[in-house]
């Protein structure tokens, strides 16, 4: 563990945050919440020589987990899927998959882009772990989606397109939303969605079932209805937990896509 200490640009109190940089690589970040002395809170964004990248104040907080992190805000989803495109399904598809994100050449740009991208999961990926901010695009590891965030293009790495339709869908029907918070929360309730559908079908599906019964299943017990191409986001899942039976037991092919 190791200790940094900076200044608020606001009060100018001096703040202290300690950091386990043995957890993450690249940029990783920690939050610091306000106290008696400076009522303000920050994200601190460091690479793991301790030096510091970005002192984020956050104006909206929501806890994130028991460890104290939170949630700052980055560029609006209408923002990243106009600078990004298609590359945005496919870094939020690596993520389902639990396949690292590597984002790399601007490291304020990929900041900025990892705070969209930890608001639209229930569970926000950790950086320094899920995802990797890098100053060189230049990398080993074929397991991993390498992302250039100053041409905003996919530099390394295989993406499964299976997702693509249902994200693609979800991402478009939000930005036509004109609040970007309401845009927010909507991708993040369908993402949830499939994801309590793979949770749920790891737990019940124990025999081979084909699309139509699993569907009827999902809507019955769970109160989620999907469409046929939402199976394919939801076994992507299931190949990021390692649920190989699952997959099998799920069979596709007995409806046409609707």
């Amino acid at each position: 563990m190791s200790t940094i200490t900076f200044e608020c640009p606001i009060c100018k109190i001096t703040r202290t945050v300690d950091l386990d940089t043995s957890r993450g690589r690249g940029i990783i970040c920690a939050s610091v919440s306000g106290d008696d002395k400076c009522p303000h809170n920050f994200i601190i964004f460091t690479d793991t020589d301790l030096n510091i990248r970005r002192i984020q104040r956050v104006d909206h907080i929501v806890r994130t987990s028991d460890d104290g992190r939170f949630l700052a805000r980055g560029m609006s989803l209408r923002g990243a899927r106009k600078v990004f495109g298609d590359t945005l399904v496919d870094i939020i598809s690596c993520i389902l998959l639990k396949k690292p994100v590597l984002l790399c050449d601007d490291p304020d740009v990929s900041i900025t882009l990892y705070n969209t991208l930890a608001r639209i999961f229930q569970e926000p990926p950790e950086l320094g772990r899920d995802v990797l901010i890098i100053d060189d695009c230049d990398v080993d590891g074929q397991d991993v989606l390498v992302v250039n965030c100053r041409y905003s293009v996919v530099l390394k790495g295989n993406v499964p397109i299976d997702a693509h339709k249902t994200l693609g869908r979800f991402i478009d029907e939000a930005v036509a939303i004109n609040d970007n918070e309401a845009a927010v929360v909507f991708v993040r309730q369908r993402i949830s969605a499939l994801q309590r559908a793979a949770e749920f079908l790891v737990d019940r599906l124990e025999l081979p079932l084909y699309a139509r019964e699993v569907l009827a299943i999902v809507e019955k017990s769970t109160g989620i209805r999907l469409k046929y191409a939402d199976l394919h986001a939801v076994r992507l899942i299931l190949r990021g937990l390692g649920q190989d039976r699952i997959l099998r037991n799920l069979i596709m092919g007995d409806l046409d896509e609707f």
